[in-house]
C-alpha cells in the first residue's frame, strides 16, 4: 500500500464510551485532533472530500446521511443500519466488520488507497449518495411517506 504524504486526517468529535480518546491520537503521522464540534454543518466542509466512520455499533447516524448530503465520500463499517445508506461501491464504500482494530485500520487505508487510485469512483459515489438521500432522506420523501400513510397529497404536508 503505497502511502500519500499529502493525506491529512482531521478527527472532530469525541468518544462517547471513553474508549480511544484524543490522546490516542497523538502519535499518528498526518492526524490532527480538532475536538468535538457544534453540529456538523459547522465543520469545514470545503476542506474534506471523504468521511470516515468509525463507530463500532449504530443504527443510521444522521451524520452519514449530513456527510453524504453535502458531497463528502463515505467510508463506514457494516454496523447496525448503515448498510441501508452506504452501498459498498454504490453510495460509499462498507468496510467489513472486523475483530480488531489493526484489520480495521488496515481496511480504512485501502479504502482511501481505493479513492485515491480512482477519482472517478469517488465521483459516482458522490452522486448515487445524493441521489439516495434525495429519494430516500429529504423532506420532500418524508412528506411523501406520510402523506402516503394519511391519503394525503404531499404538498399538504411540506406546507404545514
Amino acid at each position: 500500500m503505497q502511502r500519500d504524504a499529502r493525506l491529512s486526517i482531521d478527527v472532530h468529535g469525541s468518544s462517547v464510551f471513553g474508549e480511544h480518546g484524543p490522546e490516542s491520537l497523538n502519535s499518528l503521522p498526518n492526524v490532527q485532533y480538532c475536538g468535538p464540534y457544534d453540529g456538523f454543518s459547522s465543520l469545514p466542509l470545503e476542506r474534506y472530500s471523504t468521511f470516515l466512520y468509525t463507530s463500532w455499533c449504530d443504527g443510521i447516524p444522521n451524520v452519514l446521511l449530513e456527510a453524504m448530503a453535502a458531497g463528502l465520500v463515505v467510508i463506514a463499517p457494516d454496523v447496525g443500519g448503515v448498510s441501508e445508506v452506504v452501498i459498498d461501491g454504490v453510495t460509499g464504500i462498507l468496510l467489513p466488520s472486523v475483530a480488531n482494530d489493526a484489520d480495521m485500520a488496515k481496511a480504512y487505508a485501502d479504502s482511501i488507497v481505493r479513492l485515491q487510485a480512482d477519482p472517478d469512483l469517488a465521483v459516482r459515489m458522490v452522486r448515487a449518495a445524493t441521489d439516495l438521500i434525495r429519494e430516500r432522506h429529504s423532506p420532500e420523501a418524508h412528506a411523501r411517506r406520510v402523506a402516503k400513510m394519511f391519503n394525503l397529497r404531499a404538498e399538504l404536508i411540506l406546507h404545514a
